[in-house]
């Protein structure tokens, strides 16, 4: 990835704490048939970074989905 690149990430991230989410219910489906999980902004901010990568914002999408704003650290 280029020093000036920007990437976007769709997903639908867990809430922190115990508030109904369609991701919650993306989680057990995406657990039960292909071994994956959905996160949370923190777990995904950690998880980029230990990547050289750094989450910048996240923005609100319709349906309970976001964008995820990605930049090299």
């Amino acid at each position: 990835m280029p020093a000036h690149a920007d990437l976007l990430v769709v997903e639908r991230l867990l809430t922190p704490d115990d508030t109904p989410s369609l991701a919650t219910a993306r989680e057990l489906h995406t657990m039960c048939n292909t071994g994956g999980r959905e996160r949370t902004a923190d777990h995904y901010a950690r998880l980029l970074n230990a990547a050289g990568l750094d989450l910048v914002a996240h923005t609100p999408l319709p349906l309970g989905a976001r964008t995820l704003h990605v930049r090299r650290a």
